[in-house]
């Protein structure tokens, strides 16, 4: 009788981000005084490479099942709340419509909020042929300056092809909002949301006046401001339940 030789094992081939994982361990372990800056442009490479796969597994339907929206099979392989998600995957899909700003994000010469305020202002056919036709002096406007600066000239540009006053901006900044709370581990909360300008100052002003009637107290652990404003939105919820009926 013969034995049978098992066959030679043959380890896997060594991938991209195999080299990936140990050149970020080796950065990690690097006692040399960091380089931010290079640091953070790389960071937004990484964002951008990120943007990129989830559009191509989008477009490969390798994020839709029967059971589970794109947005939740995101959620769940990266590991991220459905509010994360869903701004991944809207901005994957609409980066594909704005080649410039997918380039440039993809050098590191822009961050990831850029990128949204193009991303969110193309809501309609119109705004994407303006914005892809104002798309070069758009992204050079990114290079230099913030993204609140590149948000102001967006909306104007916006306003002008809504015809509208910005009435158009403001319904599509309103259908945005949403509000995530889910429990965690042994019942601590998580809240990830969004709301449009009007309900943001209704927010800060509510939870700013509950932190004025609600001090640290002599004796006391001193609080941080976001513990501050965590009990102020208990304590109005809890006042709201008490005295509505």
């Amino acid at each position: 009788m013969f034995a049978i030789a098992d066959p030679p094992y043959e380890a896997p081939a060594p991938s991209l981000l195999d080299d990936l994982e140990t050149a970020l361990e080796r950065v990690y372990l690097d006692d040399d005084p960091p380089d931010l800056a290079r640091l953070a442009r790389l960071r937004r490479q990484v964002e951008a490479v990120w943007l990129h796969k989830v559009a191509d597994a989008d477009g490969r339907g390798a994020l839709s099942t029967s059971v589970r929206s794109p947005a939740t099979e995101l959620a769940g392989c990266s590991r991220s709340s459905q509010g994360t998600a869903a701004r991944d995957l809207a901005a994957a899909r609409r980066l594909a419509d704005l080649p410039v700003t997918a380039g440039t994000f993809l050098e590191g010469a822009i961050g990831r909020d850029h990128v949204e305020v193009m991303t969110r202002a193309g809501t309609t056919p119109e705004r994407i042929q303006m914005l892809r036709a104002a798309e070069t002096e758009l992204i050079e406007l990114a290079r230099r300056d913030t993204p609140r600066a590149l948000a102001t000239v967006v909306a104007r540009c916006c306003d002008t092809v809504d015809g509208d006053d910005g009435a158009g901006a403001a319904n599509a900044q309103h259908e945005h909002r949403r509000l995530h709370v889910s429990k965690a581990f042994q019942g601590l909360g998580v809240l990830d949301g969004e709301l449009d300008p009007e309900g943001t100052e209704i927010a800060i002003s509510a939870l700013e006046h509950a932190m004025e009637q609600d001090p640290d107290r002599p004796g006391e652990k001193r609080r941080t401001r976001a513990q501050r404003r965590a009990d102020a939105l208990v304590d109005i919820c809890r006042y709201y339940l008490t005295h509505v009926d």
